[in-house]
C-alpha cells in the first residue's frame, strides 16, 4: 500500500514532504515571448518625429528672422558728385584724410564689400552708398596711386551703418634726396653796372 498523505496537507495548500516547490506567478513586464513584437520600435519612431519636427522649427525660425533682416527697410543716402580730379596727385601731408560724413542712418549692419583694388574716388562712393565714413590713410607703394590696398575692417565683416571704415591708399614712392653736387661752380661776380 503506497504512504498516505497526511488529510491536512491538501487542505491548507501546503505541499507535501518532497515534492518541489510551486511556481510563484510572474508579473507580465512585457519583455516574454508574449509582449507584443510591434512596440519595441515606438520609442524610436517617437523620438525621430520628434527630432524632425524640432529641426524644421529651428529652421523656420531662422528663415523668419533672416527675412526680416533682410527686408528692413533703410533710408537711401544722397550720393555725392564729384568732379573729376586732377591727374597729380594730393599733398600727402597729413596722415588721415577724413572724408565728408554722410547723415547718420539706421539700419542692420551691412557687409563690406570688396574695395581692394578700387580707385579710391570708386572705393569712397560705394561706402557714402552703403551709409558709412571713409577714412583714407595713403601709404607708400608700388601700385598706381589712388589705388586701395587694404580695408579696416576687412571684407565681409558686418558693420553698422555711419561707422568708420579706412581704407588704405597707394601713393607714389617719394624719391630718394639727390646727394650728388649741383652744376654749380665757384661764385662768378656779378657785373655792376
Amino acid at each position: 500500500m503506497p504512504p498516505r498523505e497526511p488529510a491536512w496537507s491538501g487542505r491548507a495548500g501546503v505541499p507535501p514532504p518532497g515534492s518541489p516547490p510551486p511556481r510563484q506567478p510572474q508579473p507580465d513586464w512585457g519583455y516574454g515571448p508574449e509582449a507584443d513584437d510591434r512596440r519595441w520600435w515606438m520609442p524610436i519612431l517617437i523620438g525621430t518625429v520628434a527630432l524632425l519636427l524640432l529641426g524644421a522649427l529651428v529652421v523656420a525660425g531662422w528663415a523668419i528672422v533672416d527675412a526680416g533682416r533682410r527686408d528692413t527697410p533703410t533710408s537711401p543716402t544722397p550720393v555725392a558728385t564729384t568732379s573729376a580730379a586732377p591727374t597729380t596727385p594730393a599733398p600727402t601731408t597729413a596722415a588721415t584724410t577724413p572724408s565728408p560724413t554722410p547723415a547718420a542712418t539706421t539700419g542692420a549692419p551691412v557687409p563690406l564689400p570688396p574695395l581692394v583694388g578700387l580707385s579710391q574716388q570708386e572705393a569712397v562712393a560705394e561706402l557714402e552708398r552703403l551709409g558709412l565714413v571713409a577714412r583714407i590713410e595713403p601709404r607708400t607703394s608700388a601700385r598706381p596711386p589712388g589705388t586701395v590696398l587694404d580695408t579696416e575692417p576687412s571684407t565681409g565683416t558686418e558693420v553698422e551703418p555711419g561707422s568708420e571704415v579706412l581704407l588704405v591708399v597707394a601713393e607714389p614712392p617719394t624719391p630718394p634726396p639727390s646727394t650728388e653736387p649741383g652744376p654749380t661752380g665757384p661764385p662768378q661776380p656779378t657785373p655792376e653796372g
